[in-house]
């Protein structure tokens, strides 16, 4: 499987979207000539019947989905070996959610 979030250009003949609808991408598709746009992919159309077809594209930023799982205070089990790691385990437990740098100023 291709990991297109490496920043490389990658060509195109149309298709399925390859990444999280949600990931910035710069695409070159064909109109009357080579136009540059960018844009998150799920406004983009990649399937092969396009009215503008994508012809190459690169992502910029990708799109990643933050983690979550439970802590037991007083466990001292790692928590990937406590049962219900990713469903809440008993009373008492947090829930702890991964925050990137991008979201910190979103939830101030």
């Amino acid at each position: 499987m291709t990991d297109y979030n490496d920043g490389r250009w990658h060509g195109w003949n149309g298709g399925e979207c390859p990444v999280h609808p949600e990931t910035l991408v710069e695409i070159v598709y064909f109109e009357e000539g080579i136009t540059h746009n960018e844009a998150l992919c799920k406004y983009c159309d990649f399937s092969d019947e396009a009215d503008l077809p994508i012809i190459a594209f690169r992502v910029v930023k990708e799109h990643r989905e933050p983690r979550e799982w439970w802590i037991v205070p007083g466990r001292t089990e790692m928590p990937c070996s406590i049962p219900g790691y990713y469903t809440k385990p008993c009373v008492g437990a947090v829930r702890v959610r991964e925050v990137f740098d991008d979201e910190k100023s979103e939830g101030l």
